[in-house]
């Protein structure tokens, strides 16, 4: 008959030592308790390193993965992962796979976090002023913190929409200054250009290109044809009290 594994206890994992050949500690279905060869520094033992490992078969390949060591992790919580991951084999799925794009998510999601409007621009400022006159730089970062930031400086790059861009342009040509807004809209596609060249992700270039475009020229439209009535409605007032 093979051979039962007896559960691991605390008090059992409190009193291993490292020898001078690794030892392997089953606690069952899967799971167990990897001491490496006694390590010493300057002729003195260093402590044990005990590290949690899981094995298991998935659609005929073996696997071996890591829950991390003792006692970080305790013997309750690497019996969850364990169960976890065997949850994750009764329904088809790898765990090493579901680990690797967990971290990939969290990687991801970090990343997304950390790349507000005013950090990629200044990164896309930072690259792109060698390029430029000084009175040029100037101006750029000038319109940057004046009409971009305030409004879009501190949103993530990722979630900003056509209609975000076009509410910032509105802000400037409040103002009458068309031309300026002009030059805006063209910064602002300069920093996401720089972003998808830049591998940030999330940032859809073509729908900001497309949707801002379309919105920003439909909205002038509008507008030109408000003032068109507007005109009218002026000369025929003109006419009448003539």
């Amino acid at each position: 008959m093979p051979k039962k594994n007896i559960p691991l206890t605390v008090r059992k994992i409190e009193t291993i030592k490292a020898t001078e050949k690794s030892q392997t500690c089953f606690d069952g279905d899967g799971l167990f308790l990897y001491i490496p060869e006694k390590k010493y520094t300057n002729g003195k033992p260093l402590p044990a390193s005990k590290l949690w490992r899981f094995k298991y078969t998935f659609q005929g390949k073996g696997f071996l993965m890591s829950f991390g060591a003792y006692p970080a992790m305790g013997l309750h919580d690497a019996r969850e992962k364990r169960q976890e991951a065997r949850n994750l084999l009764a329904n088809g799925i790898n765990p090493h796979t579901a680990k690797q794009q967990q971290q990939a998510d969290e990687e991801r999601s970090h990343a997304v976090q950390g790349n507000t409007f005013e950090k990629v621009a200044m990164e896309w400022y930072s690259t792109a002023k060698s390029q430029w006159s000084d009175g040029h730089a100037v101006t750029i970062m000038s319109r940057l913190k004046r009409d971009v930031f305030p409004p879009l400086g501190k949103r993530l790059i990722s979630e900003i929409t056509a209609a975000d861009i076009l509410a910032t342009l509105r802000l400037v040509e409040a103002r009458q200054a068309f031309e300026s807004a002009h030059r805006i809209k063209t910064i602002i596609g300069q920093v996401f250009t720089f972003a998808i060249v830049s591998s940030i992700p999330d940032v859809n270039l073509l729908y900001f290109r497309g949707q801002c475009e379309k919105s920003y020229l439909q909205s002038k439209g509008d507008m030109r044809h408000d003032t068109d009535r507007q005109r009218e409605s002026q000369e025929v007032q003109q006419r009448v009290q003539g």
